[in-house]
């Protein structure tokens, strides 16, 4: 009996020294520092986007409609697409190089459960000055997202 249970306590041991860190949020303090600097909420306005689907073409976003999004250190984010509303919490990895946002509405609606798993799906490419982007894997590759700091409009 106490060998099996060493070694059950081997296997459980290994078994979460294999778990990858990669999938592990951080702490939110510590989130908040690395993508708020200033430790204040930061309103971010889509500037453009770069699908590889349309063969890298750079697309500028209508700015009479923006998009934006308001991330504060909470972990909460507001997005807005023109009068779409959609919120929810935003999470960092250990290593700080994905990103997962778990949407609790969207567009106005209540989030699908899919929408509400925290799965880092979002690559940091850029955060913590004034540019923000963000790389979300599409059918045929990453599409990037650049987000220029909107300190005239916050959101609420």
């Amino acid at each position: 009996m106490e060998r099996t249970s060493s070694l059950l306590l081997i296997v459980l041991l290994f078994v979460a020294g294999c778990k990858s860190s990669e999938n592990l949020a951080m702490k939110q303090g510590k989130a908040s520092r690395l993508m708020l600097p200033d430790h204040a909420a930061a309103q971010y306005r889509l500037l453009t986007s770069a699908d590889p689907y349309q063969v890298g073409n750079i697309i500028v976003w209508d700015q009479q409609s923006p998009a934006c999004i308001l991330m504060r250190p909470d972990g909460s984010f507001l997005e807005t697409h023109g009068v779409s509303v959609s919120e929810g919490h935003w999470y960092l990895n250990r290593p700080h190089t994905f990103m997962a946002m778990s949407y609790q509405t969207q567009y106005d609606q209540p989030a699908s459960p899919q929408s509400q798993e925290m799965e880092f799906r979002i690559r940091l490419d850029e955060y913590g000055g004034d540019t923000l982007r963000l790389a979300k894997q599409g059918r045929h590759g990453w599409v990037v997202y650049t987000y220029l700091k909107d300190p005239k409009e916050v959101i609420n």
